[in-house]
């Protein structure tokens, strides 16, 4: 760097090239990315997200192996999938605003997960007043039978994500626990929920990834992050997106 007296300065490392100031970097060496002109050393990501939802489809076709079938692989994924997914907005939301604070990616992750809380709200209004009372015998019946394990479930769907209430549809290693059904009526009540999802929280939180992704490096903690809620989250899109469209028709 050319300094004011036009003498040339080395960068402070981990700068590869700087401008205004030693530690101004505009550029990073290998092994660091930069954020606001900081340049912060790249360690190892566990892709905690990526992993679980790894490790729970095979635990899903497992189930599938195991009952020949009679367990529904896609509801069961789906269900399954939602709690990594939900966990993963939470925590880049977090990680977004201790890095860049209240700026435009920041601002839209928060305001997906918002709604997907909310979701979660309706879901847990409708769940008992309606769809309990519109579902068939082998879903009131969990209720009754399986009482501590159905209210487990259904709490996790109400506080973390209304898509893990299929879990009790999931037939998961033919446990009776789980061998619920759905009305057509319950099927379209979770299916708007699920369509609010996809129109307003998924393309939020998508367009926040994007934004991060053209301002910021892939390969940094938080570009990790932010690569495990597209993957995750794109695949549960595309699932709802096809049970909606099946409903519709």
């Amino acid at each position: 760097m050319v300094n004011k007296l036009n003498r040339c300065e080395d960068c402070k490392k981990p700068c590869k090239s700087c401008a205004g100031a030693t530690d101004q970097c505009t550029e990073c060496l290998d092994g660091f990315f930069m954020t606001k002109g900081t340049c912060k050393a790249i360690y190892g990501w566990p892709f905690p997200y990526l992993i679980s939802a790894g490790v729970l489809t095979i635990l899903t076709a497992m189930s599938e192996c195991a009952t020949v079938g009679r367990s529904h692989f896609k509801i069961t994924l789906v269900a399954l999938l939602s709690v990594p997914e939900f966990l993963s907005w939470i925590h880049l939301t977090v990680k977004l605003n201790g890095l860049l604070g209240l700026t435009t990616p920041t601002i839209l992750s928060l305001t997906a997960s918002i709604i997907y809380f909310v979701i979660n709200i309706v879901h847990s209004i409708l769940h008992p007043r309606n769809m309990i009372r519109e579902a068939p015998f082998s879903y009131k019946n969990l209720v009754i039978r399986y009482a501590c394990s159905t209210w487990f479930f259904r709490l996790v769907s109400y506080v973390l994500t209304y898509k893990f209430s299929l879990i009790l549809l999931s037939h998961l290693f033919d446990q009776n626990c789980c061998k619920g059904d759905y009305s057509s009526k319950n099927w379209g009540t979770f299916n708007r929920l699920t369509l609010v999802w996809l129109l307003l929280a998924y393309p939020l939180q998508l367009v926040g990834c994007i934004l991060f992704l053209n301002q910021h490096p892939l390969l940094s903690p938080v570009g990790f992050l932010v690569l495990e809620v597209l993957l995750i989250s794109t695949a549960l899109a595309v699932i709802g997106l096809v049970d909606v469209v099946k409903n519709k028709n």
